[in-house]
């Protein structure tokens, strides 16, 4: 009787022996003396084999496994030497896409800073009765608007002051001048050099700017509202105050650029024409994002459209006390509109036409939206939504974040908690001033990217 070693060397060989008769080549041993299986490899199961010495019997069988080809011929088995033949390759992912328009904020708060000088009488006199007409310019345009007034306010009590403003209703409450639903006057004095300081300081109702100083009013930061544009309006026949940029920080200088940067980002601190205390400026962090966005615009005493030192002359020839170098840079800046405070009583209406138009076409941006239905009644699934943002230029894919609070300089978006989306702040920036056809574009069916 056979040694039961050489029984099972004997079987093996055997096996070898037919495989080659039939025609097939054996597949090559790997160096542990395994066969490779191969795309066009057969199975052959020999069974279990008993090493102690039993013997295997004449169903001996070996198994090669299961191979699944694919049709450029290659195989792919499993760890266990076991694979499907003729299972079909998953279908790849279906994406519908759905365009969206972006929705815009109405409201908007219009902050008009107006200097308060006996000289310029006559432009307070037109602001009080062409204001109203303002209001309604905006509310046919349907922005829900909020008009703020910078400006010494005119008490029924008292003497007739003719530097100050007593506004009319509808807009105020009654004739005595009074706050109405849509309108806050909030008295400060306003210099004619010192607007931007004025505006900074009572603002952030710092040290010489509270109700009671020379410069101060009373708080009215809580008059405007976070999600509204804001629209600045600046009333003067002067120049404000202008700053250098130095390695030391803002000092009083002549450079209007500078002076718009210090208005927008200055840290704060001692106020650079005297010991008063200034807040950051309108854009820094300290804010919130509330001026984010702002748009200055400007009637004041400009005299030609491209050189912004020459000053305009009123009806009588005299000239205006300043050409407003700081306001041109700041309406230049933020793309605001301007008319010449030169022009008198003819000024306001087209003032009033470009005014409401800049203010419409400046409104922000919507930073949330609802998710449109999946195409054809298919069902949402949350894990395979894609969005992306579209302009005239083509679309750009943003990145999906976790969550708000995960967001970075690379912006993105999130779900919100209102089963819609929300861009990242760094995306919603760069979306406003988007054109009336630009939007999201939000892509159904494949994975999320």
């Amino acid at each position: 009787m056979l040694d039961p070693m050489l029984r099972v060397q004997w079987v093996f060989a055997s096996l070898v022996l037919l495989l080659l008769a039939c025609g097939e080549d054996p597949a090559p041993l790997d160096d542990a003396g395994l066969a490779d299986a191969s795309p066009d490899a057969t199975a052959v199961d020999v069974g279990p084999v008993d090493a102690t010495g039993a013997d295997v019997g004449l169903d001996a069988r070996v198994d090669v496994g299961h191979v699944d080809v694919g049709p450029d011929g290659s195989a792919d088995v499993g760890p266990d030497g076991s694979a499907d033949v003729g299972r079909d390759a998953p279908d790849e992912c279906v994406a519908e896409t759905v365009a969206a328009t972006f929705e815009h904020h109405d409201a908007v708060d219009v902050i008009f800073v107006v200097e308060n000088s006996s000289s310029l009488a006559p432009t307070l006199r037109a602001f009080e009765r062409q204001l109203n007409m303002i209001a309604i310019a905006l509310s046919a345009r349907g922005l829900d608007h909020r008009l703020v007034v910078l400006s010494l306010r005119q008490s029924s009590v008292g003497p007739m002051r003719t530097e100050a403003i007593c506004v009319p209703p509808p807009l105020s409450a009654d004739s005595s001048c009074s706050n109405g639903t849509r309108f806050f006057h909030v008295s400060i004095d306003m210099g004619g050099a010192s607007p931007l300081e004025q505006f900074l300081g009572t603002l952030g109702q710092t040290d010489g700017y509270r109700e009671g100083d020379s410069q101060g009013g009373p708080a009215w930061v809580d008059h405007l509202r976070p999600d509204a544009a804001k629209a600045l309006v600046f009333v003067t026949h002067n120049n404000a105050r202008m700053v250098d940029a130095t390695d030391a920080g803002f000092v009083p200088g002549s450079d209007p650029s500078a002076t718009a940067d210090w208005f927008e980002s200055s840290p704060g601190g001692t106020n650079p024409f005297n010991t008063r205390t200034l807040p950051e400026g309108i854009l820094h962090a300290r804010w919130g994002g509330l001026m984010d966005g702002y748009v200055v615009s400007g009637i004041y005493g400009f005299g030609d459209e491209d050189d912004a030192t020459v000053r305009c002359r009123f009806g009588d020839g005299s000239n205006v006390r300043a050409s407003g170098l700081t306001y041109t840079e700041l309406v230049a800046r933020t793309g605001g509109v301007r008319v010449s405070i030169c022009d008198g009583d003819s000024l306001w209406a087209p003032f009033a036409t470009a005014f409401t138009e800049s203010t419409v076409s400046n409104r922000r941006v919507q930073c949330s939206a609802p998710i449109p239905p999946v195409p054809d009644g298919g069902t949402f699934e949350p894990e395979h939504l894609s969005v992306a943002v579209r302009d005239e230029e083509g679309s750009g894919l943003l990145v999906p974040v976790a969550a708000l609070d995960d967001c970075d300089a690379a912006g993105g978006w999130a779900y919100d908690d209102d089963d819609g989306i929300a861009l990242c702040p760094a995306t919603c920036e760069a979306v406003q001033g988007a054109e009336v056809d630009d939007g999201l574009d939000f892509t159904f069916g494949c994975p999320s990217t």
